[in-house]
C-alpha cells in the first residue's frame, strides 16, 4: 500500500507539474503574440509615415491663380495625389474621369475642358516637364512639384516663359519658351523662341505696379526710377482675345532682387555733375582771365 501510495503520489506530482509547464508555455505565448502584435502596429505605423510624401501644387486656371500649396500624401501615383489635396483642399474641387485611357482631369471648380469650344483643357507638369504619359502613369515622389494648368496647345498655342536677368541692371528682362513643334511628319522637337506680346507687372508697393508689354524679342525695360536697391515682385501673364491663356503665368512669389541703389540713371546723375564742374571751372578761368587783363592794363598806364 505504501508502494502504490508513493507511486500515485509522483504521478499526481508529474501531471502537476506537467499543467504548471503548459500554464507557462501559455503565457509566453500570449506575452509573444501581444509583443508581436505592438510591434507590428509599431511598424506599419513608421512605414506608413515613411511613405508619406509632401508635393507641392500650382493650379493657374483660365482666369487666374487658384492654388499654390503644399500638401501630404501616400499615394504613388499622380492621379491619387490630385484625389488627396482635392479632399484636403476647400479652395477648389477636382473633377476626375476615369476613360479607358486613364483618368484624367476635366475640370477645376467651373471651369471645364472645352470652355472656348475647341479642344483646350487641363494639363500638367512635374518638376517643370511634362510627363509624356498619363496621370496614371506618373509616379509621385518626396519633393516634386506639381503644375496644373488650362491651355490649347494645338490650338492657340501655349508657351513656358523663363526669365533672363543677366542685364537687369540695365532694367532689361527678357523672357523666352522652349517650345514643342511638330513637323509634317508629327516628329516633335524643341525650339527656344522669344514670348512677345505679354504683359510683365512690375510691383512698386504692396499694390502698386507699372505694366510692361515684351517686344518682338520677348524684352522689357524698366524704367530706371523703379529699380531701386533690393527684393521686387513681378507677374506676367498672356491672353488670348476670347481669354484663352498663352501662358503658364508666373508663380505668385516671382522675385528678383536690384544689387544697386539705382543701378541705372547713376551716369545722367554724373554726367550733369561733370557739366556743373566744367561750368563752374569756365566760370572761374574766366574771371581770373579778367582780372589779369585789368592787372595788365594798369602797369601799362
Amino acid at each position: 500500500m505504501r508502494a502504490s501510495a508513493r507511486c500515485a503520489d509522483a504521478y499526481i506530482f508529474i501531471i502537476a507539474k506537467e499543467k504548471n509547464m503548459k500554464r507557462s508555455i501559455a503565457r509566453a505565448a500570449s506575452v509573444l503574440a501581444a509583443a508581436v502584435l505592438v510591434a507590428g502596429c509599431f511598424l506599419t505605423s513608421a512605414f506608413a509615415e515613411e511613405q508619406e510624401k509632401t508635393v507641392s501644387l500650382r493650379i493657374e486656371g483660365i482666369k487666374g491663380n487658384v492654388c499654390e500649396r503644399e500638401f501630404k500624401t501616400s499615394a504613388e501615383t499622380l492621379d491619387g495625389f490630385f484625389k488627396d489635396a482635392d479632399e484636403a483642399s476647400d479652395d477648389f474641387e477636382l473633377t476626375i474621369v476615369e476613360s479607358d485611357y486613364g483618368a484624367y482631369v476635366s475640370a477645376v471648380n467651373d471651369e471645364a475642358a472645352g470652355a472656348f469650344g475647341g479642344y483646350e483643357g487641363w494639363l500638367f507638369t512635374v518638376n517643370g516637364a511634362d510627363p509624356g504619359v498619363g496621370m496614371s502613369s506618373v509616379e509621385i515622389k518626396e519633393g516634386d512639384s506639381v503644375v496644373l494648368y488650362y491651355a490649347d496647345p494645338f490650338g492657340a498655342g501655349f508657351q513656358f516663359p523663363e526669365a533672363d536677368l543677366a542685364k537687369l541692371e540695365d532694367g532689361v528682362i527678357s523672357f523666352t519658351s522652349k517650345d514643342t513643334v511638330y513637323d509634317e511628319n508629327y516628329n516633335s522637337s524643341t525650339e527656344i523662341n522669344p514670348v512677345s506680346g505679354m504683359t510683365v507687372k512690375w510691383y512698386t508697393g504692396e499694390a502698386e505696379f507699372k505694366e510692361y508689354v515684351t517686344d518682338e524679342n520677348g524684352a522689357v525695360t524698366v524704367d530706371k526710377e523703379l529699380l531701386t536697391k533690393g527684393e521686387h515682385r513681378f507677374e506676367y501673364s498672356k491672353y488670348a482675345e476670347n481669354g484663352m491663356p498663352l501662358v503658364l503665368r508666373g508663380a505668385a512669389d516671382c522675385t528678383v532682387t536690384v544689387k544697386n541703389d539705382v543701378p541705372t540713371g547713376y551716369t545722367d546723375m554724373s554726367a550733369a555733375l561733370a557739366m556743373i564742374c566744367a561750368a563752374a571751372l569756365a566760370a572761374a578761368f574766366t574771371v581770373l582771365s579778367k582780372k589779369k587783363n585789368a592787372v595788365c592794363a594798369e602797369k601799362a598806364h
